[in-house]
């Protein structure tokens, strides 16, 4: 019975593959990336090229931030500027 309940989900697992396959699961994870970097740049004052955003992030006070070329900002990342 636990050989069963071992070889079931991997069983799963691999069907799974073959109409989802991981190489496709990449490709849609850096088009994600590339087209939430391009939505939230309009929120920055300076947005540099190639400039990488895993989302999702928190922006406050974002017209006041740059962002240099060739930055990657990981997600859960919070950008914030309090002006005093």
């Amino acid at each position: 019975m636990k050989t069963i309940i071992r070889c079931v989900p991997i069983f799963i697992g691999k069907f799974f593959s073959y109409i989802y396959p991981y190489k496709i699961h990449i490709a849609i994870s850096k088009l994600k990336i590339n087209l939430y970097s391009g939505w939230i740049s309009s929120g920055f004052s300076y947005f540099g090229k190639n400039v990488k955003i895993n989302p999702p992030i928190t922006l406050v006070g974002g017209r006041y931030i740059s962002i240099g070329v060739n930055s990657y900002i990981q997600k859960r990342c919070v950008y914030c500027w309090e002006n005093k």
